[in-house]
């Protein structure tokens, strides 16, 4: 079975000098999946996410009602990775983004994620999977590129 993935990172400013696709085979696997879970307590956390890499949190900003977690992704599937996060409150009930992670400009691994909740800093939970690496198909990676001088 095949499955397409979009995944829309715009705008790319500056624009690179290529892009290189690089297809892989991702695992099904039906069994109940292995979740961390982290109390924040105001400082940096380490969420570890398997074979795949980690996520480190650096901070938490709270304004009008609104969570915002900044965070470092490092490991084989960062969009994958950055995405595998959601916050628990005190009483375990799960709150998701409000919308995919968002890169930060200027940086290659450093991640947004927000919520419209009004869970307290201290009050919350964040969460993640653990998660295989992908396994990428070297022989079909294509890499494009987009020098404007040719």
């Amino acid at each position: 079975m095949i499955h397409t993935f979009k995944h829309y990172f715009e705008p790319l400013d500056p624009l690179p000098n290529s892009i290189t696709i690089k297809p892989f085979l991702r695992e099904r696997d039906e069994s109940i999946p292995n979740i961390i879970k982290r109390k924040w307590q105001g400082e940096k956390l380490i969420l570890p996410q398997g074979d795949i890499g980690e996520v480190t949190v650096l901070d938490v900003v709270e304004t009008d009602g609104v969570l915002t977690l900044i965070y470092t992704v490092d490991g084989d599937h960062l969009y994958k990775q950055a995405n595998a996060i959601w916050i628990e409150d005190s009483k375990g009930t799960r709150y998701d983004s409000d919308q995919s992670a968002t890169r930060v400009d200027g940086t290659n691994n450093k991640f947004q994620l927000t919520f419209s909740h009004s869970l307290h800093q201290e009050e919350f939970v964040l969460n993640t999977v653990l998660m295989n690496s992908p396994n990428f198909l070297k022989q079909l990676e294509v890499t494009i590129d987009l020098n404007e001088d040719q």
